[in-house]
């Protein structure tokens, strides 16, 4: 509204207004300032020659209300009305200039969006996109579940695949997947980054079938421990190393490494009882995860872990009165032809019910039963025996269960076992002929973005 300082009723005093008598509030897009665009002191909206020119009316350049871009195309015929394009350009004919279209191949007329861009996992691994690209990868098979996402790697023998260095990527999903591991996707996602860790976010997942886990990567340690020669490449990707033993526990578990070391995690699964020093492994594997500046395998179950000697899971039972427990035995070698038994003894008689044996299929080096416990409480042990190893559970029954300490008094007459601190505060670090690793505790992080 005019006022007796502000005579157009633009909101600028007539004294700072470089249009007194012509409503010129300053816009967003103005930067602060009322129109001006040749500074001249005279406001765009009454300056006859608002691009220059105005001391030499020959050289004035003037402005078309109705071809602002000064094309030579009128505003409601232009198909880009403010950036030039006299040719009126439109590949994919949606009425929206080659000049102006952020898509102009793909058509999205009116107020449509983009549809996402079509790539390739190394595309977005190499950092061809740039954060919050949308894209769509096609043929990833899920190789492991985690709890806000999954880790899936380029499919071999879909049009797409090219190797398998650059060929895994972390989908964030924000809370529990609902695919399977095996499960061959096409993932629609925002390209994002977290600390150093590619992912595709707030991602749309369609299902293409299930053609099943690909056999993991065989690399030495070195390759993929932090900063080793393939730590990047095979990120996320599902990988193996070999021949590996316990040498060190009680490191804090986010104190970076002393020297190079790869870690083994615990976000998808932790090994009960968790290894000790001395303990030895043929193989671990999973996929490599990359988070507090460090790399680090995740085994996602029991059978990513090849033992040396016979493993009972969970180190030490203690359950409620006719509650049940799994038990998992792991073999130190696959079981031959024809499977393999554990022998399981329990006392005392009736503290558990179950099977005197847990059977391990042939090629297999896992196997698990379901144990029932006594209605009363009392106290006992679990003793799994097999090729000359005995490994002792104790076992607990009662109403009130007493606090449940990490540290596990699992023993074993082929290999003594330490213990070590809670898995959230410590981990523990192996070797190998030429490279460390350790077990570490950590969570697959979040992307910091501005969705969930």
């Amino acid at each position: 509204m005019s006022s007796a300082t502000d005579m157009d009723g633009d909101g600028i005093d007539d004294a700072a207004d470089n249009c007194e008598t012509i409503f010129n509030p300053i816009r967003p897009l103005d930067n602060g300032m009322q129109a001006d665009s040749d500074s001249d002191g005279i406001g765009d909206a009454c300056d006859p020659c608002p691009l220059g020119g105005d001391a030499n009316p020959a050289t004035c350049i003037a402005v078309d209300p109705n071809d602002r871009d000064r094309d030579g195309v009128p505003n409601d015929a232009d198909n880009c009305p403010s950036v030039p394009n006299p040719m009126q350009e439109d590949m994919d004919e949606d009425d929206k200039g080659d000049a102006c279209d952020a898509c102009p191949t793909v058509a999205n007329p009116d107020a449509m969006a983009c549809p996402a861009l079509a790539t390739t996992v190394y595309a977005v691994r190499m950092g061809t996109h740039p954060a919050e690209t949308e894209v769509t990868v096609r043929g990833l098979v899920i190789t492991a579940l985690a709890s806000n996402g999954f880790y899936a790697q380029q499919a071999m023998g879909t049009d797409d695949y090219a190797g398998v260095d650059f060929s895994g990527i972390f989908v964030f999903t924000s809370s529990a997947p609902t695919n399977s591991v095996g499960e061959q996707v096409d993932v629609t996602g925002t390209v994002a980054d977290f600390f150093g860790l590619a992912q595709l976010a707030t991602p749309s997942i369609t299902s293409r079938g299930m053609p099943g886990v690909p056999a993991a990567t065989v690399v030495p340690p070195a390759d993929i421990a932090t900063s080793g020669a393939r730590a990047s490449a095979l990120q996320s990707v599902l990988v193996r190393v070999e021949s590996v033993t316990v040498a060190e526990t009680g490191l804090p578990g986010r104190r970076l490494p002393r020297r190079r070391s790869l870690l083994i995690g615990d976000d998808i699964f932790a090994l009960d009882p968790p290894a000790s020093v001395g303990n030895s492994f043929s193989f671990i594997q999973g996929p490599l995860n990359f988070g507090f500046m460090n790399t680090r395998i995740q085994p996602r179950n029991a059978m990513d872990f090849g033992s040396s000697t016979l493993r009972v899971s969970p180190g030490t039972i203690a359950l409620a009165p006719s509650a049940t427990v799994e038990v998992t035995v792991i073999l130190p070698m696959p079981a031959a032809a024809g499977g393999a038994s554990v022998s399981i003894a329990l006392a005392p008689a009736g503290l558990l019910t179950g099977p005197a044996s847990i059977s391990v299929a042939a090629g297999a080096t896992v196997g698990m039963a379901t144990y029932t416990a006594s209605g009363s409480e009392g106290t006992g042990m679990l003793t799994a025996s097999f090729g000359g190893d005995d490994v002792i559970v104790p076992v607990t029954v009662a109403v009130r269960l007493p606090f449940r300490s990490c540290s596990s008094p699992n023993t074993s007459k082929a290999a003594a076992r330490t213990t070590r601190p809670s898995r959230s505060a410590t981990s523990a670090r192996v070797r190998s002929t030429s490279a460390h690793a350790s077990s570490e505790s950590t969570r697959t992080p979040r992307p910091r973005r501005r969705r969930p």
